[in-house]
Parts: structure tokens; sequence; C-alpha cells
């Protein structure tokens, strides 16, 4: 698991929920991940002016494009 944050950003939010999210968000990838050869999960933090950005990613093969239009 990398981690990516500046140390400047500060995040205004509700800790509960945003956490729900990215654990969410972590064994989603986890599961994707777990048997491949060489697994990674990578999160990032980045400040756009008044909002911040978080990205998960992960080495597992993606989702089916007919899943992630309903999702989206």
């Amino acid at each position: 698991l990398f981690i990516v944050c500046p140390p400047h950003i500060v995040l205004m939010c509700r800790p509960s929920q945003i956490s729900q999210v990215l654990i969410n968000l972590i064994n989603n990838s986890y599961d994707a991940i777990k048997n491949l050869p060489e697994p990674w999960i990578q999160i990032e933090v980045e400040s756009q002016s008044s909002r911040v950005l978080i990205r998960v990613t992960d080495s597992g093969a993606g989702i089916e494009a007919s899943t992630a239009e309903r999702i989206m």
C-alpha cells in the first residue's frame, strides 16, 4: 500500500464518512489484486483549489466498461 499525500493538505470532512468510503475502495482493490504475483494499491491525495482529490489505484485488471457505466 503506497500513500502519497503532501503534508500541507487539510481535509475538512466527516471523518467517519470519508473513512468508510476509503475502506470500501481499499477492500475492493484488495479483492482485485489478492491473487496477483505483484499486487499493489496506491492512494494519492492532491489539492485542487478548494477541493481535495483522493485517488485509489491498484494493479488489478479494472472493471468492465458495462459495469463502469452503471456505477459512475
